[in-house]
């Protein structure tokens, strides 16, 4: 960036006087000649406003008004004795609008006159004169001193010179940038990464910060060693004297899934070889097989099996959740309270390794997770969904009643037909359940199997977005397009994995906040040559039978 105190503010040449109090815009030898003794301009690299007086441009060594030595061009401003200050501060009170004009401020309050800032001040290395810090972050000297230095060979500006990250000279203008002239003849070195060739011989600067091969898990920062505790997690030094905290009976608790470590000799030293990564990543590469033969049980849904697999977390998870992607039940990620049901409190785990929040645990209340209660509302099937107010309910009640019985509240519904979320549950015609998307078509889904097409409704002609023929048959989509009843006949099944929407509205991506027909949850698509992947429940769709793709069995 080309400041306003090192050029002209007509051009781009270097500034030789200043021409005002404040001392900031200069202008060059040439532009000094063209100006008149009283103007007003805006200057080309800021676009302020600048009032100039030609009254007080004087020469610091010679005290002239047109000086043309040149051992006196890099002089700056002496105002005269006949020119007071007191008449440009009430000039600059009837034109506001006009950017530096006023004299320097106090030392009360020193605001910079490039970005008007209060700021700190520091000061030149050579001169010791004092420049704004947020305008020129990164400098030691200021700007006068900035034009006695030789340019930057890397970028050509003007600046200090310093080493870049290729280790050549540069300035602290290219610093930032990946542009070196000395770096066009690199190699690639063992280490996969590119180098310059004078510079072969010294170490990679990149390989140094890779080295840090370890992740605290409290502060997911890099370290060189971890200490491993009994509850299985891996922090730093750091880390391990804030979160771990002594109590009155000399027991350490970690605060990270509350558990309680008696002494301070199970602080362990975490392997060397072993790098450790976020609890939430469940990639197959991560994953360790347990010994045969010995069964573990799963942190998640607490069966134990015998291919039950290590996870990031060092806890055991079993091949269908993993599968599923489900979370570490154990550690407190995205747990939530096995009775109130409420995340992001404080947690504390049973006997049962359920958590609990600290406020259930002293009104003595029981896992719900261990001991299932029946239906709020029929009381007679088992309860499997919460509501929004926590109460559990069986699905049928969750789907036909829109309040518990317990508080009177309302709850989300999903429609049975198509899935989207709705408010009241309506009965179509076939007297099965839809809402209110769904009244459009008078029929459910399913009963299109055995409607005669003689016996339709002529409707007016709409073209179907799958075969592309205009008819007077046809239904209405989520998307509230078209198909006809001959494609939905056929794909009745397979169009429930498109949510029962259109191809063309999923790759536009007009289908963001559509919630997915099978998990309840807001679907997102990625879109693939031959496939369309539903990212909420981990399916991979086929374009051409729109059917769920199994990698052995799909000869599609």
């Amino acid at each position: 960036m080309d400041f306003c105190d090192t050029k002209c503010l007509f051009c781009t040449n270097i500034g030789i006087r200043t021409i005002n109090v404040p001392g900031y815009h200069k202008i060059c030898q040439d532009h000094l000649n063209s100006i008149n003794d009283f103007m007003q301009t805006i200057c080309i690299h800021c676009s302020s406003k600048v009032f100039i007086l030609k009254e007080f441009i004087f020469c610091c060594s010679c005290n002239k008004k047109e000086c043309q030595n040149q051992s006196c061009k890099s002089s700056g401003i002496s105002v005269g004795k006949n020119n007071s200050e007191q008449e440009i501060v009430i000039f600059a009170s009837n034109n506001k609008d006009i950017v530096d004009i006023l004299p320097e401020d106090g030392p009360e309050k020193s605001s910079c006159k490039k970005c008007h800032s209060i700021t700190e001040k520091t000061s030149c290395l050579e001169c010791n004169k004092k420049f704004c810090s947020k305008c020129q972050p990164f400098e030691k000297y200021c700007s006068y001193c900035l034009n006695n230095i030789n340019d930057c060979d890397n970028c050509g500006k003007i600046g200090m010179l310093i080493a870049l990250k290729c280790s050549h000279f540069g300035c602290y203008n290219c610093k930032d940038q990946n542009f070196c002239r000395n770096c066009d003849s690199s190699k690639i070195v063992k280490c996969n990464h590119e180098k310059c060739l004078k510079n072969i011989e010294k170490p990679c600067t990149i390989c140094d910060s890779e080295s840090l091969s370890f992740i605290c898990q409290y502060c997911n920062k890099k370290t060189n060693k971890l200490k491993k505790i009994k509850c299985s997690h891996e922090l730093c030094e750091q880390c391990l004297n804030e979160n771990i905290y002594k109590k009155e009976n000399n027991d350490m608790i970690c605060m990270k899934c509350y558990s309680i470590l008696l002494d301070f000799n199970e602080v362990q030293i975490a392997e060397e070889h072993k790098k450790v990564n976020s609890l939430s990543q469940k990639l197959p590469e991560n994953i360790k097989k347990t010994q045969e033969g010995i069964k573990k049980k799963c942190c998640f849904c607490r069966k134990k099996c015998k291919n039950s697999l290590k996870i990031d977390c060092e806890h055991f998870m079993c091949q269908s959740c993993i599968n599923l992607k489900k979370n570490c039940q154990i550690c407190p990620i995205n747990n939530m309270c096995s009775y109130c049901n409420i995340s992001g409190l404080k947690l504390v785990f049973l006997k049962c390794q359920h958590p609990m929040c600290k406020m259930c645990v002293k009104q003595n209340k029981k896992c719900k997770n261990c001991n299932p209660k029946r239906c709020y509302k029929c009381k007679k099937e088992k309860s499997s969904v919460f509501g929004d107010c926590g109460h559990r309910l069986c699905t049928q009640c969750f789907e036909n009643d829109s309040k518990c019985n317990e508080c009177n509240k309302k709850h989300k519904i999903f429609c049975r037909n198509c899935g989207e979320k709705s408010k009241k549950n309506l009965n179509l015609k076939c007297k099965h359940i839809g809402c209110i998307k769904c009244e459009k078509n008078d029929i459910c889904y399913n009963c299109v199997k055995n409607v005669n097409t003689n016996n339709e409704i002529i409707k007016t002609e709409k073209e179907c977005s799958f075969c592309k023929i205009v008819t007077n048959k046809y239904y209405y989509l989520r998307c509230e397009h078209t198909v006809c009843t001959k494609c939905l006949k056929k794909n009745n099944y397979n169009m429930r994995n498109l949510n029962y929407s259109c191809l063309s509205c999923i790759s536009k991506g007009n289908l963001y906040y559509q919630i997915c027909s099978f998990c309840h949850n807001r679907t997102n698509w990625l879109i693939e040559k031959k496939s369309l992947i539903r990212v909420c429940c981990n399916k991979e769709v086929c374009i051409k039978c729109l059917s769920i793709i199994n990698k052995q069995n799909h000869t599609c």
